[in-house]
């Protein structure tokens, strides 16, 4: 029986699975590997059984590299998250997704990546008045200025 793959994150000639169900497993891994790095458009295949991930560097496809992994019954696809070329954006979304609204008292949703860079702000005006400029308050602002900016971008995921 092929185990359960997750994609959880991809760009163009890379691809990083998470195969939950045999994490710990570097038998089945080592297995994984050598059979995927077998395929005429594969590069290189890295297993890490401690984290339960395979990432692959490949040619041409996924889909092609993933249904042949698929016919091969050496894993099948359950779901692929949304990916995002960003960093800032994407670790956004995976703060954003990460816990469940948080209601204030007038029974909105708050933004988090607001409410994280008041308080990377608010930080920052103490190291500020403490007379740490160098580096504390001036990267704590810099912290709060990108969270601001992030929460822009998720606002329509859970902000108000």
């Amino acid at each position: 029986m092929a185990a359960h793959a997750v994609v959880v994150h991809r760009i163009p000639g890379r691809v990083r699975l998470r195969i939950q169900d045999r994490r710990g497993n570097a038998a089945y891994f080592s297995n994984l590997s050598e059979n995927l790095a077998r395929f005429e458009n594969v590069h290189n295949a890295r297993a890490n059984p401690v984290t339960g991930s395979i990432a692959l560097e490949f040619a041409g496809s996924l889909d092609e590299v993933l249904r042949r992994a698929e016919k091969d019954d050496l894993l099948t696809i359950v779901e692929a998250v949304a990916t995002d070329k960003n960093p800032f954006t994407a670790g956004a979304n995976a703060f954003s997704d990460a816990a469940p609204p948080v209601n204030l008292v007038s029974g909105h949703d708050m933004n988090r990546m607001f409410m994280v860079g008041l308080m990377l702000l608010a930080v920052s005006l103490i190291q500020a008045f403490r007379g740490q400029w160098f580096p504390p308050a001036l990267s704590v602002f810099w912290y709060a200025w990108e969270a601001f900016s992030l929460s822009n971008l998720t606002e329509g995921r859970g902000g108000v």
